[in-house]
């Protein structure tokens, strides 16, 4: 790897810690608010929304739980 990119990778690993947790915790509010609007159907499996919910929730723990992502985030922006 060329040596003169390397002081770029702390800022590309809190991007990419950022924009994980952000894209998944929107993706997980955003079912939960479609699931929610539905009323009791929402819960039904014929709704498909209790598999899309299942899937997306388990996106927050993917590659890193979204906390420890959230707390990178935050290291790198106190050391800026």
């Amino acid at each position: 790897m060329d040596m003169g990119v390397m002081f770029m990778l702390p800022e590309l690993h809190a991007l990419s810690c950022g924009l994980k947790a952000l894209s998944s915790d929107d993706a997980t509010e955003g079912v939960e608010t479609c699931r929610l609007a539905c009323g009791g159907h929402g819960y039904l499996c014929s709704s498909n929304f209790p598999r899309i919910y299942g899937g997306t929730t388990c996106i927050m723990t993917y590659e890193g739980e979204n906390t420890v992502m959230w707390l990178q985030v935050a290291r790198y922006i106190s050391m800026i």
